[in-house]
Parts: C-alpha cells; sequence; structure tokens
C-alpha cells in the first residue's frame, strides 16, 4: 500500500507544481474585472426545445440529467419584465 500512496502524492505534487510556478506570471493590473447582471423571467406558454438529449435519468425530473434545453423567455437587464432586454 505504501508505494500506492508514495505513487499518488507524487502525482498531487507534479500536477500542482505548474500552479504555484506561474500562478502570479500574469499581469491583472492590466485586467479589468467584468460583472454581468441579467434576469431570466419564466413565462406562461414559453417555449422549449430539447437539442441534445441524455440518457442519464433522474427520479422526479422532466429532462435527463445533461439534457440541453432551448428556452425563449425573456431576459433582461432588470428585476421587472418591463425593463431593458439583454441582447
Amino acid at each position: 500500500m505504501a508505494p500506492y500512496s508514495t505513487l499518488l502524492l507524487s502525482l498531487l505534487f507534479v500536477s500542482l507544481c505548474p500552479t504555484l510556478l506561474f500562478a502570479d506570471s500574469t499581469d491583472s493590473a492590466d485586467e479589468e474585472t467584468v460583472r454581468l447582471h441579467f434576469y431570466i423571467h419564466f413565462i406562461e406558454n414559453q417555449t422549449e426545445v430539447v437539442v441534445a438529449k441524455s440518457d442519464i435519468r433522474v427520479p422526479g425530473s422532466f429532462y435527463n440529467f445533461g439534457s440541453i434545453v432551448v428556452v425563449d423567455n425573456p431576459l433582461t437587464e432588470g428585476i421587472n419584465i418591463t425593463s431593458k432586454p439583454v441582447g
């Protein structure tokens, strides 16, 4: 069991080395952080289309885990549905 633990610790150390060595190599002073805030509104009679279906069943769920569904709900800048739409 000791060789397995040594191998595991060695792999962990080797995988962390690049992260530790290059963590400060980027110049973050020139980068500006942008925060996006938008709201999706759930409306009656929305249209939804499954574009990618998964076979992983989730009990009690209408869709399978990993399925990709596209909806046409309004996306706005504010919390009210009457606020300016995004896009």
